[in-house]
């Protein structure tokens, strides 16, 4: 499965990257967009599990501000 992760922030929707998962959740990864990295206002959406920078965040369960928003339990 993957899925886009947009966030709304300052009266617009931006895509900040990709959230790639196996298919019964062993495992999941996270890719900021290309275009939210070169903006000079990007923000790491989860600073502790998904710092800016180029590249896959790997993990085995949902990242902290991607469940959050996910209205998955635990989130």
């Amino acid at each position: 499965m993957s899925l886009e992760v947009h966030i709304d922030w300052r009266g617009q929707t931006h895509l900040v990257g990709r959230l790639h998962a196996t298919e019964r959740g062993a495992s999941v990864s996270f890719e900021y967009a290309l275009e939210w990295l070169q903006r000079a206002d990007a923000f790491a959406i989860d600073p502790t599990s998904l710092p800016l920078q180029r590249g896959a965040h790997h993990g085995r369960t949902l990242f902290g501000a991607i469940q959050e928003g996910s209205g998955q339990p635990g989130g």
